[in-house]
């Protein structure tokens, strides 16, 4: 009798989670995936708009449990740096705003802990599941979402928003093409729609962006240990004197802005994570680390994967899906 390996002993001990979690916690991910633009935009001033949001968030806890049963699977099957990186800032989350509480920094937490446990679920599954119920949710929630976007840019009306929030202004238009009050920006992922966003952000952006830089420096050096607190960065810029009344945003980046409220060892420790990632993507599986690549500018050059409960999500859904997909070898790269 030939002996098993010490490998396989060790997986055969790994207990399954029952038959009807392996059913339903695909359902529950799909239908937060497909719920996304509904997480984009705060609809709180309606019924049908809070019923939305409050839909995507209930499923959303609904499958945090089932997804908890799955983790022992995942710490054997899946590409451990994302999750540590997702783990790194969800805890640095809690342990920040903990020390500077605020409002949003609870909501924001609470948006990690909820990604975190998504994130677990995608990375539980195997590539059959993730084509049959990632790939079609990802692409109608965009569709969703341009139509969101698309409506209203040529109408200047809040087309399928009167139900949702209908204060909001269409009056205003930013420099990446976005009507005030719609979803979000136009991120849908054809080479055509990144094209014209950034030549519209060449074109609009007069380096206010890059300014915004050297202040998170400032506001880093008041809590360097700990950060600030989530949603905490304008409100201490102000009280340092250096936020511009013209321009009230923070510093655009996610590791700078990550350093600012979280930490620095809380943000060098993500990025440390984030670039083990990509160097696993390039190492092991080239078309990994090509849809890799287009989130790569939103955490250079932009806050959209850190500062609201859309992206937070959003990035729990890329990093999930990269650690599945890394962490089971891929038929086309020779071993």
């Amino acid at each position: 009798m030939t002996p098993r390996s010490s490998s396989t002993v060790e997986t055969s001990r790994i207990p399954e989670p029952p038959g009807w979690i392996d059913r339903a916690l695909p359902t529950l991910v799909a239908v937060v995936v497909f719920s996304l633009p509904t997480l984009s935009v705060a609809y709180t001033e309606t019924s049908f708009g809070r019923a939305l949001t409050g839909s995507a968030v209930g499923t959303a806890l609904l499958l945090t449990p089932l997804a908890m049963a799955r983790v022992r699977r995942v710490a054997t099957m899946a590409h451990q740096a994302p999750l540590l990186a997702l783990g790194v800032m969800t805890l640095s989350m809690t342990v920040s705003v903990a020390v500077h509480p605020s409002q949003q920094g609870m909501t924001l937490t609470a948006a990690a802990w909820i990604g975190s446990a998504l994130a677990v679920a995608i990375a539980s599954f195997d590539r059959r599941t993730i084509a049959s119920h990632m790939v079609t949710p990802l692409l109608s929630a965009a569709a969703l979402q341009g139509v969101l976007m698309t409506v209203p840019w040529f109408t200047k009306e809040p087309v399928g928003l009167r139900w949702l929030a209908p204060s909001r202004s269409l009056q205003e238009i930013d420099g990446f093409l976005r009507p005030q009050g719609t979803a979000t920006h136009v991120y849908e992922p054809t080479v055509l729609a990144l094209l014209a966003i950034g030549v519209a952000a060449a074109l609009a952006d007069d380096g206010r962006h890059h300014r915004l830089w050297p202040a998170a420096a400032e506001v880093m050096a008041t809590s360097p240990q700990v950060g600030v607190g989530p949603g905490r960065y304008l409100d201490v810029a102000a009280d340092l004197g250096i936020a511009d009344p013209e321009f009230p945003i923070a510093t655009h980046g996610f590791i700078l802005l990550a350093g600012a409220e979280l930490g620095l060892p809380a943000a060098a420790a993500i990025a440390v994570l984030l670039g083990w990632t990509y160097v696993t993507a390039w190492r092991t599986n080239r078309v990994v680390f090509a849809a890799a690549m287009g989130v790569l500018p939103f955490l250079v050059v932009d806050k959209l994967l850190y500062d609201r409960i859309f992206g937070i999500v959003l990035l729990s859904i890329w990093l999930g899906t990269t650690a599945a997909l890394l962490g089971r070898p891929d038929p086309d790269v020779a071993t």
